[in-house]
């Protein structure tokens, strides 16, 4: 019954932008003083608010998913996908990979594990192994879940970095020690790491045949065809390795005195970079590298089209001070024991309208920490109750499942029947990770 309701009534992310859109301004004039011309003016100027960050998103997922096609990862990638003998197998490798690679950069973990998902699918079909390829690409995508427990982390990176509004409104940052490497959060990701991929290995199809998708078998080839002969003097620069290796060591070099000078101070922007010096070193040439570009371009459509709409629902909340009306109402109900375990509902809330985490830290951060200054409450705790809120309503909220539905093929309904159970099981264990956080303090 619930598979039967996904398929029916999930619209596409582009409609679901627009109704939140609508939804967002109907509660504006509803529950602010704000009239129509300011809940459209605050709309209309919203929309090109998130246009730096956007690009920042675009390049993530661009570089991820350049990465992820480079020859040698596909190569690399191909000998993982002959590990899974049967489909209980597949379907906990693609996920637990998927997880990991999220760790270390949440774009890639999309990336590598909507291709891993495909070369899988297309090898057990080689050996006559059926498996339901949805499934497969819902576990690439539930190990998304991870980059709001990670170092990566759009919100726990943040609150490291100097001279952001955490700084300002605490006198001090809150390093990476007391969010991501706590006992707490270091429990929640171990548990999630465990446990998610055996419950979706036990929702695999039992009454009938597993499927596969014919996007699956189109994946076989690893190598990307691009011309390599070598025919004039300029072939020798765009065909050969030696100008990207001079680039890379350029960014590498970079990297070094960023480090040197900062620490291990990481950002979004050096984050891509890092990522963008892994693809200088592993193309093969130029012309290679542009081929992928080319090619990765279509996968950031869906985002440069919607991030105006969310940046327009973004700018909405925050002029028209909607944004704190709803959360108020959850701050008024929460004790120094709570607020964190309140903090990850409002944001698992608010992530439906506002799934940038940047954003909707910028808008939920000031009003959450001052509260918990007041309560006496370790900011770190209420720090991520955000994050973990974000990222856990990322599993029913589309944005970030597209450029992974877009390298499989599938729409969304295909695989939040999957995501789904997934949702429930993070939302217990994150939600009492919370509590106990809320209760030691």
């Amino acid at each position: 019954m619930l598979t039967r309701a996904f398929e029916r009534w999930t619209p596409t992310p582009f409609v679901i932008a627009v109704i939140l859109t609508i939804i967002v301004m109907a509660l504006a004039l509803i529950y602010t003083d704000a009239g129509i011309p300011k809940v459209f003016e605050a709309w209309g100027k919203g929309l090109t608010g998130l246009l730096a960050f956007m690009t920042q998103i675009s390049l993530a997922i661009m570089f991820g998913h350049v990465l992820a096609h480079t020859r040698r990862a596909q190569r690399a990638l191909l000998m993982v996908s002959n590990l899974p003998k049967t489909a209980i197998q597949a379907y906990i490798m693609v996920t637990v990979f998927s997880s990991f690679a999220t760790i270390v950069q949440w774009a890639l973990g999309l990336i590598v594990g909507a291709v891993l998902a495909k070369a899988v699918a297309f090898s057990l079909k080689q050996r006559g192994v059926k498996v339901d390829f949805p499934l497969l690409i819902a576990g690439a995508y539930s190990g998304f879940i991870f980059a709001g427990l990670a170092y990566n982390g759009t919100i726990p990176l943040t609150s490291a970095t100097g001279g952001s509004f955490v700084e300002a409104a605490l006198g001090r940052i809150v390093d990476l020690s007391e969010t991501v490497f706590t006992v707490y959060n270091m429990t929640a990701l171990v548990l999630l790491l465990v446990l998610m991929p055996l419950l979706l290995a036990w929702l695999r199809p039992r009454v009938k045949p597993d499927e596969i998708s014919n996007l699956a078998q189109e994946s076989a080839a690893a190598e990307e065809q691009f011309d390599s002969t070598i025919e004039n003097p300029t072939d020798h620069l765009e065909k050969k390795r030696f100008l990207t290796t001079v680039l890379g060591i350029f960014l590498a070099t970079y990297l070094v005195f960023h480090f040197l000078h900062n620490g291990f101070s990481l950002s979004l922007d050096i984050v891509n970079w890092i990522m963008l010096t892994c693809i200088l070193f592993m193309v093969s040439s130029p012309v290679e590298l542009m081929h992928l570009i080319k090619k990765a371009a279509s996968s950031v459509g869906d985002v440069l089209i919607q991030f105006p709409l969310y940046a327009g629902i973004l700018g909405i909340l925050s002029s028209t001070g909607l944004v704190v009306v709803l959360s108020d109402f959850f701050i008024s109900v929460s004790t120094p024991a709570t607020l964190p375990f309140i903090a990850f509902i409002v944001a698992g809330v608010v992530n439906f309208s506002v799934p940038s985490a940047g954003a909707q830290f910028a808008l939920q951060g000031p009003i959450f920490i001052d509260t918990a200054v007041r309560l006496g409450v370790d900011p770190a705790a209420v720090i991520m109750g955000i994050s973990y809120g974000d990222t856990w309503t990322n599993l029913l909220q589309p944005f970030f499942a597209l450029p992974l539905l877009a390298i499989a093929g599938l729409h969304v309904r295909t695989i939040f029947k999957y995501t789904f159970p997934v949702f429930l099981l993070s939302g217990v264990i994150l939600g009492s990770t919370m509590l106990w956080w809320g209760a030691s303090l």
